[in-house]
């Protein structure tokens, strides 16, 4: 699922609009396209917001705000868990009784589903390239 449902989807468009970066004339977090450079209450660095217009970031599963005033599906931790599960299979493509489980677990938390353990070949690889294309855009988007 590539977006969030109606409820989640208002909850966070709430949260933004409430926030004081929120820039009303564009719908943007910061300044559109570009964010802007912030000091947020404890953190050492500044962070820069993201600049996206929020009624379209908001719908997305995966996304998050720059302040983590709301998370997507795909936390930074699931990111890395899927990282960490294709590279392995890249070493060794072979799912071992005691690790499949692992692996569906970590697919149905990244992309918020609820698919059965199963021994079809053809389906744990279309999961995998699943994972790998997810992995590229949310580092794409994540420049």
């Amino acid at each position: 699922m590539i977006t969030v449902k109606a409820p989640e989807y208002n909850k966070r468009l709430e949260i933004c609009r409430a926030c004081p970066h929120f820039v009303e004339s564009s719908g943007s977090c910061g300044t559109f396209l570009k964010g802007d450079l912030i000091t947020v209450k404890g953190r050492k660095k500044k962070i820069r917001t993201c600049g996206c217009v929020m009624r379209i970031k908001a719908k997305l599963t995966w996304a998050s705000c720059p302040i983590n005033s709301w998370e997507g599906y795909i936390t930074k931790a699931t990111i890395k868990a899927v990282e960490t599960l294709l590279k392995s299979l890249d070493e060794k493509p072979i799912l071992k009784a005691d690790k499949i489980q692992d692996f569906f677990d970590t697919y149905n938390k990244a992309f918020n589903k609820n698919k059965q353990v199963t021994n079809c070949v053809g389906c744990v690889k279309e999961m995998i390239k699943e994972m790998k294309d997810a992995l590229k855009r949310y580092k794409h988007a994540e420049g």
